[in-house]
């Protein structure tokens, strides 16, 4: 589901290298979302992935590895939050960049205004780590 021409997009680019799950991870969550939308059994799913052609149970096992290590990112910032790696304010400056998200999600934007989003997110991350 990661075609090639999606990773053009200066902003999904940044995203996945930003991301600490690997493109194959993140191609099998959004084969199984998509298969869960249409209510397409499993072993359809596997019509969805980008590349080679695999089998059923490569794809769940990279879909569990792609749920585990999204969870286990959740879990790292409240225990980063917790044992003070992270300001108290860290909540609200990272559901602004939520909603920053959530404002343009669907929306066609151009390369300009991408980088400019990219610009802004990197400020919105960065401003929590100020003493480091």
């Amino acid at each position: 589901m990661l075609k090639k021409s999606f990773k053009a997009y200066p902003l999904i680019n940044f995203f996945l290298n930003k991301s600490s799950l690997t493109n194959v991870q993140i191609d099998s969550i959004l084969c199984g979302i998509e298969g869960q939308k249409r209510g397409i059994p499993e072993r359809e799913w596997v019509k969805f992935r980008d590349g080679k052609e695999i089998k059923l149970g490569a794809l769940m096992r990279s879909l569990g590895q792609g749920k585990t290590n999204l969870i286990s990112s959740l879990y790292t910032i409240l225990f980063a939050q917790y044992i003070g790696l992270l300001p108290n304010e860290v909540m609200p400056v990272l559901i602004e960049g939520a909603q920053l998200i959530s404002q343009i999600s669907g929306k066609k934007l151009t390369k300009r205004e991408q980088k400019q989003i990219i610009l802004k997110l990197n400020d919105i991350v960065c401003s929590l780590f100020p003493h480091m």
